[in-house]
């Protein structure tokens, strides 16, 4: 159920299921009869910082910051545009970023935060098996400037909160619906005769 869960899905077919929703960004596993042994929790998202707004996390890397937290809610947030924008912004993006696809950009900030990723640097730069704490601390940094380069282009990040703002979805949690109308529907009863009438024909027949 977990490979199930982890398939991505056009978002069309999203929509065709749950029409509210815009994408496929998460999902969850309910263990009704007791399979898995481990205890049952949510994964540990990418998302550290939600309160921080994403042009603030741009803003940040683009004046050097480095920090996981910074890199991984940026990761998180561009992943969750990827399956949102349309080909126009993308193509934008590929040109304001230097040739780069957005789910480039975020697969990069993930992998330069990435220990595995950092030693695997560190032993093709200095050639060696077992690099040490300082080698190790070199390759990150370089693999975090890389990944933080795009960035610091003004136009890119423009670009990225614009098509952010675009495609976003606001959820109301302050104003409260009202009761219109209450009471049976008379479309639907008739819609519900008739399909008993069709079925009671077919068993007949």
């Amino acid at each position: 159920m977990k490979g199930r869960g982890v398939r991505v899905i056009k978002v069309d077919d999203v929509k065709s299921v749950t029409p509210d929703a815009p994408s496929k960004d998460h999902f969850v596993i309910v263990d009704a009869v007791d399979c898995c042994e481990q205890d049952k929790t949510d994964a540990r998202p990418m998302e550290k910082k939600p309160s921080v707004a994403f042009d603030k996390l741009l803003q940040a890397v683009a004046l050097g910051n480095t920090d996981e937290d910074v890199f991984t809610s940026i990761a998180g947030r561009l992943a969750r545009m990827e399956h949102r924008i349309t080909k126009t912004d993308d193509q934008a993006i590929i040109k304001a970023s230097g040739g780069h696809f957005l789910k480039d950009l975020s697969r990069r900030l993930v992998e330069a935060v990435n220990p595995d990723r950092q030693e695997e640097r560190a032993r093709q730069q200095f050639g060696t098996d077992k690099p040490t704490e300082q080698q190790m601390a070199k390759a990150a940094a370089a693999l975090l400037q890389e990944a933080a380069k795009p960035f610091q282009d003004p136009k890119l990040r423009e670009l990225l909160i614009d098509i952010k703002k675009k495609n976003e979805l606001t959820i109301d949690h302050v104003s409260q619906d009202q009761v219109i109308e209450a009471g049976f529907s008379a479309e639907a009863l008739a819609r519900a005769k008739a399909i008993v009438q069709s079925v009671h024909q077919d068993t007949q027949g």
